[in-house]
């Protein structure tokens, strides 16, 4: 499994520190370079199991429970299988089993992954690197399943709404209130502004789970990030979607405002620019 090759890359890297070397891993430069060598593993290694969980999600499986199988064969694959990115290189793009093709998707969600792991360790402080990428990930995971098949699920997002209140409870104390308002108004204004557009066009805009995503970015960036969430993740779905319809055509624009578009990458993408900016950006 790859729970099970995690563990053991982990355990190996432990080992690997002398005796004497333990007391500095947990203070100072050590403690530092160590953290930032277990999230660089974890930041290759993730990639895979993002990517399988996130189709295997798409397709109503549960990718939980299962090790993970080639699409093609249904061979499980093992920790070599997994290696990412140098490994999908090696094989050519093919499964060593069946030698059918890889789907490309694998490839983006590892460079995905560990790019996430480069941008946090570039802006963020140390304290915040591991918050960083734990919700980045996350992000990047409920954008691939939302294009996917237009859901963002529950055993996610949920998650995702209580890490941004624990963490922000640690960090800042004495504004914990301002997350937890923050995720309040997130779920009922997503929720009030799905009911207004189905009243008025007679069909889904916004899905329940669109708005536990917005719960999990009050809870994540304050009720005062909000705004910010809000105009970043409409503006880029706009250029995206024009984009888009640029690209396909002409006859693709026309047919913009009855297309089913998934929102949930574009909030994902707001949620983590003002996290990590600021809602000043």
């Amino acid at each position: 499994m790859i729970a099970w090759g995690m563990l053991r890359i982990c355990v190996k890297t432990v080992m690997n520190i002398p005796m004497q070397s333990y007391m500095s891993v947990f203070f100072g430069r050590s403690r530092a370079i160590f953290q930032i060598y277990i999230l660089f593993v974890l930041s290759l290694v993730l990639g895979s199991f993002l990517a399988n969980l996130a189709m295997s999600v798409s397709l109503g499986k549960n990718a939980l429970t299962g090790r993970s199988k080639c699409g093609s064969c249904a061979t499980i694959l093992g920790l070599f299988d997994l290696i990412p990115l140098i490994n999908w290189f090696y094989l050519r793009g093919r499964c060593r089993h069946c030698d059918e093709a890889i789907s490309v998707q694998y490839v983006i969600m590892e460079w995905a992954t560990f790019l996430i792991f480069i941008w946090c360790l570039l802006i963020l402080p140390l304290d915040l690197l591991w918050a960083g990428c734990l919700l980045g990930w996350t992000l990047l995971t409920l954008s691939a399943i939302d294009l996917r098949s237009y859901r963002l699920p529950d055993f996610l997002t949920l998650p995702l709404i209580i890490m941004g209140l624990v963490f922000n409870g640690l960090i800042k104390p004495e504004q914990s209130s301002h997350f937890v308002i923050g995720a309040m108004i997130g779920y009922v204004l997503f929720l009030t502004v799905a009911f207004l557009y189905r009243r008025l066009r007679g069909r889904d805009g916004l899905g329940c789970g669109d708005a536990k995503l917005m719960a999990a970015a009050g809870a994540w960036v304050g009720w005062q990030g909000l705004p910010a969430v809000i105009i970043l993740a409409a503006m880029s779905g706009i250029i995206i979607s024009l984009a888009w319809g640029l690209i396909r055509g002409r006859e693709s624009i026309q047919y913009l405002p009855t297309m089913k578009i998934p929102f949930g990458p574009f909030l994902s993408l707001a949620i983590w620019i003002t996290w990590a900016y600021g809602p000043g950006l």
